[in-house]
């Protein structure tokens, strides 16, 4: 969760950044970034209620301006949303939430990551020809950036599954010395007494580990308490003499 919202801050950001270009010269301009990975729920970030309501309408009918130029490859631009026959049902949806014109720019797929950058215009060709050289430019610009944040959130989820493997391994490690020693066996043996004892609990290996081990440390405790009882217990007659 806290990854998708990560990206989510990022293509929002990345939004506003185009936008602010972007408004000199097309007044009213709205922007969203969509961007798809494989094995990943699609993740969008916009500037502007004119592209949040586009892209939730796309979700919705599976069919739009984005959607097409993601499929092609190529962008795909729309002077009158209310006169395009492409997508009659979103057509209609979307004259009725204001959207009239819209310039949908793919980025070069890298890695498997699609990003899609979409304009949205509430008047009759805000958006026209000379503008889509400029938003592929946007386009490529968002994406490298984008690239090198989800690759950083790459490393630092990689290092996270390094940390916590390390940890697993010493969880069982500890846990193996004491199933060793209980039952003077080797480490073959014990490990196989790990397994059998998951495979019976339809649990982890590591979460056997780590009862075993939780069951030491509380068994080292109560000899501890009891050890320091007897201590105050003989003072206590001593004191008494």
């Amino acid at each position: 969760m806290m990854e998708r919202e990560h990206v989510r801050d990022i293509l929002t950001g990345l939004a506003a950044q185009v936008v602010s270009s972007l408004s000199t010269t097309i007044p009213g301009v709205s922007c969203g970034f969509s961007l798809f990975r494989p094995k990943r729920s699609p993740a969008f970030g916009g500037s502007g209620a004119l592209a949040f309501a586009l892209n939730d309408m796309q979700d919705n009918l599976r069919q739009g301006p984005g959607m097409t130029a993601m499929a092609g490859q190529a962008p795909v631009l729309v002077g009158d949303l209310t006169n395009d026959c492409r997508w009659p049902v979103l057509t209609v949806a979307a004259a009725g939430m204001g959207i009239t014109s819209v310039l949908a720019v793919p980025a070069p797929a890298e890695g498997g990551v699609s990003v899609i950058l979409t304009l949205c215009g509430d008047r009759p060709d805000a958006l026209s020809l000379d503008k889509i050289r400029a938003a592929e430019q946007l386009a490529g610009q968002a994406a490298r950036t984008l690239r090198t944040a989800l690759r950083v959130e790459e490393l630092k989820d990689l290092a996270e599954d390094l940390q916590t493997a390390l940890a697993n391994n010493t969880v069982i490690d500890t846990a193996l010395g004491v199933v060793m020693a209980q039952n003077h066996c080797g480490h073959d043996t014990a490990f196989d007494v790990l397994v059998r004892a998951a495979d019976s609990r339809n649990t982890k290996v590591r979460d056997v580990a780590a009862a075993v081990v939780a069951s030491v440390s509380a068994a080292r405790f109560r000899s501890r308490q009891e050890r320091i009882r007897q201590i105050q217990h003989r003072w206590a007659q001593f004191r008494a003499k």
